[in-house]
């Protein structure tokens, strides 16, 4: 099971954060609205189909983190470690990795339009099914680096 510390020059805020319970026994998921995460130790967190719209993850380790199907619509990433997490499916619609760290981090068929990806690493990132027609911040030299497999190009790349 994953471990959540609390970590780094800002302790992670949940006080302005609006949580919810969606489903019943053990089938739920935790939605949190504009949660403050940022410096916390997040490494192999299960947070599958968590519901993280507008948070602040910035620095934030998630390394090895299970975050398949969770929604993180215009989430904060700035240079967040997110090696060797899986978010298969994931919702990444407006969200900001820039400078993030997805070495070997799994992003199957999520969805990123309009991310920022400027600076981030993908060595060895698996991109595959990923339309990334409507990323930011995309150079050859990135795509180049990760694993790919039917994939839609923004134009020039």
């Amino acid at each position: 099971m994953g471990r959540i510390d609390i970590v780094g020059p800002q302790r992670a805020q949940f006080l302005t954060a609006q949580c919810r319970v969606v489903g019943q026994g053990e089938h739920h998921t935790v939605a949190y609205r504009l949660a403050n995460l940022a410096w916390a130790t997040l490494t192999d967190a299960h947070l599958d189909r968590a519901t993280l719209i507008g948070a602040n993850l910035s620095r934030t380790t998630l390394t090895g983190a299970k975050l398949r199907r969770a929604t993180l619509t215009d989430a904060h990433l700035t240079r967040a470690n997110l090696a060797g997490a899986d978010l298969d499916r994931a919702t990444l619609t407006g969200v900001n990795l820039s400078e993030a760290t997805l070495t070997h981090t799994s992003l199957y068929r999520a969805t990123l339009t309009g991310a920022n990806l400027t600076g981030a690493t993908l060595t060895g990132a698996k991109l595959d099914g990923v339309d990334l027609s409507q990323v930011h911040g995309l150079t050859p030299d990135a795509i180049a680096e990760a694993r790919t497999d039917q994939i839609v190009l923004p134009p020039g790349l």
